[in-house]
């Protein structure tokens, strides 16, 4: 019943452990070149390159002080440049290999999945975000796809801009922490929807967390490989009117 507690043991630091994990750093330093490389290997037929962002006149303070989980139906559709704004800042950095959030030994592990479903100048499909090249590579197509078989949640509306989740490569990071390696991609998956929900607020658009989605069903839906963890899901419902 209590098996979290077994990734919480697990995971925790003695003077074994220690040892363990360097071995584990031994293999990270003959196989790092190989691992550190590892990208979800999907069959993209499409890439949406997100250009521009917006201006965000607002200081930090101001942002954290009025997010909050939006539920509401009173909204508009996400613009192209309002994604591009929230996914850019979220998790790119101008001319720097470096990302706006840390992460374990800046390993990187976690990756982001976009389902775009009422994004305008954006067609519906679903997408890995390519950091990197700031763009969206499409893998499947979602013209005919009920988003409300994600979950058995009645706070999916049929017009949702789009629904985002975070997954783990988690060998990269498993090759250099071992098991403590669970806190961590965690940890970085919680930082980057934390990025997600203030720039969310940044632009004025309504959001929230969710955590009871059906996680074989969505693992089957982005094709996630043996090597991929499933870790946190963030519902875009679009701009607050």
């Amino acid at each position: 019943m209590y098996n979290f507690i077994n990734y919480h043991n697990n995971s925790k630091l003695t003077e074994k452990e220690i040892r363990k994990l360097d071995e584990y750093y031994q293999k990270a330093r003959i196989q790092e070149s190989y691992y550190m490389n590892l990208q979800p290997q999907k069959n993209f037929y499409n890439e949406v390159t997100l250009g521009n962002t917006k201006n965000i006149n607002k200081n930090i303070v101001e942002v954290m002080e009025n997010r909050t989980s939006f539920r509401g139906t009173n909204y508009s559709p996400l613009s192209r440049i309002e994604l591009s704004t929230i996914l850019f800042h979220a998790m790119s950095k101008k001319n720097s290999i470096k990302k706006p959030y840390p992460s374990a030994g800046g390993v990187y592990s976690v990756y982001l999945y976009v389902i775009v479903n009422n994004v305008l100048n954006v067609p519906k499909g679903i997408y890995l975000y390519d950091s990197r090249k700031h763009s969206l590579k499409q893998f499947k197509d979602i013209s005919h796809f009920n988003i409300t078989t994600l979950s058995n949640s009645i706070l999916y509306p049929d017009n949702v801009s789009a629904i985002l989740f975070t997954s783990s490569l988690y060998i990269k990071s498993f090759i250099k922490y071992g098991e403590r390696s669970y806190r961590f991609i965690l940890l970085e998956s919680g930082h980057i929807i934390q990025n997600i929900e203030l720039l969310t607020a940044a632009v004025n658009g309504g959001g929230h967390c969710i955590g009871g989605f059906y996680d074989e069903s969505i693992e089957k839906l982005l094709d996630l490989n043996k090597y991929e963890i499933l870790t946190h899901g963030y519902l875009l419902y679009g701009r607050i009117i």
